[in-house]
């Protein structure tokens, strides 16, 4: 519904000849309202426009631009003052333009159609190329938008990815502990050998009192060394839980991006891509 409401919007800009007030009174000026556009710019541009047309300068004062006694090649041969006021009105600009010709009479349709419709599309075009310009700047920042939608799907294929690599990485640090805890089991049915031969030796022992106590302590250090080996294969399991656990985790977040995160935001840059195109279509249609 936003998107077929902006390739609606667009509008035929039409010139309205109506009795307008400024610095000389109520006089006849050729109105147009031009929408989106912004007060500043429209002021700005349209001094540029005036002495792009008449090769001479505008000048503004309380409101007013005035552009002094002269042709516009475009408006025919005849000398004119330009006098004009830019002002907003709702969610539009309006132009009102009053051309004064050389017996001080005010140029209308009434008075002269022929050198009216040439004024009327010389403000109608200036007023055409600045709603094309304000939509050009909706388009401008719809389409960054869309950028930045773009972005935020590729960092959740790239963070998706980021996963696969941890879980690739523990993957293979838990095959590192498998094969650690293989060769700890084998160290210590060795290890378990050892106790058992020494204390079968102990147990049948003939020998000095004091060469007994250095058998007894080697026993000891056997028992010590067969805890430590116990000890380092249950901090492998341990560690194999806690990375099998984390794979887990990353898991579930690469199904939330894939199921949840990822088609979301692929919704929005669809529909993103939708409006960029209507204000495209607004701005192709403006006449």
């Amino acid at each position: 519904m936003l998107v077929s409401g902006i390739s609606q919007a667009q509008e035929n800009l039409v010139v309205q000849e109506m009795d307008r007030s400024f610095s000389m009174g109520n006089k006849n000026a050729f109105v147009i309202d031009i929408p989106q556009a912004q007060l500043k710019k429209v002021q700005s541009n349209w001094k540029t426009y005036l002495k792009h047309q008449s090769k001479r300068p505008a000048a503004s004062k309380d409101g007013e631009t005035t552009l002094p006694f002269g042709i516009i090649p475009a408006l025919g041969n005849d000398s004119m003052t330009v006098f004009s006021i830019v002002s907003p009105d709702g969610t539009k600009i309006k132009l009102s333009a009053f051309f004064m010709l050389k017996d001080s009479s005010f140029l209308s349709t009434a008075v002269n159609g022929e050198k009216s419709a040439a004024v009327n599309n010389f403000v109608r075009q200036f007023g055409i190329k600045e709603y094309k310009n304000a939509v050009n700047d909706e388009w401008l920042e719809e389409k960054n938008k869309l950028v930045i939608l773009e972005k935020k799907v590729s960092y959740l294929e790239d963070e998706n990815e980021d996963f696969r690599k941890n879980i690739r990485n523990n993957e293979r640090a838990i095959s590192r502990k498998k094969d650690d805890i293989v060769t700890n089991e084998q160290e210590q049915s060795l290890k378990s050998t050892s106790i058992l031969q020494q204390k079968t030796y102990l147990n049948n022992y003939t020998g000095t009192e004091e060469q007994k106590k250095k058998e007894e302590k080697l026993l000891k250090q056997f028992t010590k060394e067969k805890e430590k080996l116990q000890d380092n294969k249950e901090s492998m399991l341990k560690k194999i839980d806690d990375l099998e656990s984390e794979n887990r985790g990353i898991d579930k977040l690469i199904e939330k991006n894939n199921e949840e995160k990822i088609p979301d935001a692929k919704k929005q840059v669809s529909l993103q891509k939708g409006i960029v195109e209507a204000v495209m279509t607004k701005m192709n249609n403006i006449k």
